[in-house]
């Protein structure tokens, strides 16, 4: 059964569990985390969950993030077959760069800033790059 087919070391394999299990974590609490901020914004209506949430959301995407060692394992793994994906993925995959930083930014936007459109604006534009990553 995948991934323990006993064609690498079991070691590694752990590796690459563990690391996509903290990354599916974080990145879930970010996607959901937007999401919600998105909604209580637009329902104007003050929610403390809300505001922490929001407030929270860049470090777990900074924490999310380190799930790129997970795909760094997955590459040692299976070599050849990882590289040929990229290349065949490889406009798709830069432009999940962009997004990424621009997503980024708007979560620094929208737990800075007290005015409320820019905040709706921010979270909008951070749950559509983080919906296109999530889907490339």
């Amino acid at each position: 059964m995948w991934p323990f087919t006993g064609t690498a070391p079991a070691a590694w394999l752990v590796l690459y569990l563990v690391t996509f299990a903290l990354h599916v974590v974080f990145i879930s609490y970010v996607l959901a985390g937007t999401g919600y901020a998105l909604v209580q914004a637009l329902r104007r209506k003050d929610d403390p969950i809300a505001d922490r949430a929001r407030d929270l959301l860049p470090f777990m995407l900074a924490s999310g993030s380190r799930g790129r060692r997970a795909a760094a394992v997955l590459q040692l793994l299976y070599q050849r077959q990882f590289y040929t994906a990229n290349l065949l993925l490889g406009p798709r995959w830069g432009a999940v760069v962009p997004a990424l930083i621009v997503g980024f930014y708007a979560l620094y936007l929208a737990k800075a800033t007290t005015v409320i459109r820019w905040r709706r604006l921010a979270l909008a534009i951070a749950l559509v790059c983080f919906t296109f990553v999530a889907w490339s």
